[in-house]
């Protein structure tokens, strides 16, 4: 029997099986490019998250900077005061000895930092109860400009805001030493004067103990001290004082 070109059953047969072969294979291939593509968009994904994770640790430990207020940082050595003149006539070692000092750098003529500070350390010499109220703590201010503010400038000065803060002159090497010791850091150009805004937390034995940062908030800056002093004080023992402080919280 004789078939048509279209009829031929080894054609025909032989057709059939290319055609699977080139389907099967076409699936094959398919499945894993989209089993590879599947691969890499988890890759993808992965490296993705990896990279949001790092992104929002960074922002975290950013914020976690700028929302900080305190540096605990107890010292290991007595600061070394140089003969700085003072509004009480007391040396800064003698004034440093067996009390806590929050200790600020500026100057009479500064605009808006000094006064803000100071008001707000007023605010917290007023509190019934608190360390600065009952004398245990004290206020104590370095001019940075010692050309302009005398001892009677600077009394008058601070008379604005506590009568019982206590303030120092000095020369200018003095102060620049002093400011080094403490890390208080201070430039005098001819556009004015820069200076530290922080609050330098001095402990009863003439140590440093800690800075508070930014300290335009009264209250915070309460909590501020009482971590600085406690850290301290675990430091290097104090039972006194951690006495004190204990009796003082309800």
């Amino acid at each position: 029997m004789r078939y048509g070109p279209d009829e031929h059953p080894t054609l025909v047969i032989t057709l059939a099986v290319a055609v699977t072969l080139v389907v099967s294979i076409g699936f094959i291939a398919a499945g894993e490019w989209l089993h590879g593509s599947h691969d890499h968009s988890h890759e993808g994904h992965a490296s993705m998250a990896s990279h949001e994770d790092s992104s929002h640790a960074k922002h975290a430990a950013m914020a976690a900077n700028l929302d900080r207020t305190a540096i605990v940082s107890p010292g290991t050595e007595p600061l070394d005061p140089p003969a700085l003149e003072s509004t009480n006539s007391v040396s800064m070692a003698s004034q440093l000895d067996g009390k806590w000092s929050l200790l600020f750098f500026g100057f009479t003529s500064c605009p808006h930092v000094c006064p803000t500070t100071l008001n707000t350390l007023a605010r917290v010499a007023a509190v019934p109860g608190g360390d600065l109220a009952d004398g245990s703590a004290q206020v104590l201010f370095v001019s940075v400009d010692p050309e302009t503010d005398t001892r009677e400038r600077i009394a008058t000065y601070l008379g604005k805001f506590d009568p019982d803060f206590i303030g120092y002159t000095g020369s200018m090497e003095d102060i620049q030493a002093f400011s080094d010791q403490v890390g208080a850091a201070f430039s005098v150009t001819e556009e004015g004067i820069d200076h530290s805004t922080s609050v330098f937390v001095i402990d009863p034995t003439g140590r440093p103990a800690g800075v508070l940062l930014r300290p335009s908030d009264d209250q915070r800056l309460l909590q501020d001290f009482e971590i600085v002093q406690h850290a301290a004080q675990e430091q290097h023992g104090q039972p006194a004082i951690a006495a004190h402080h204990a009796g003082s919280h309800h």
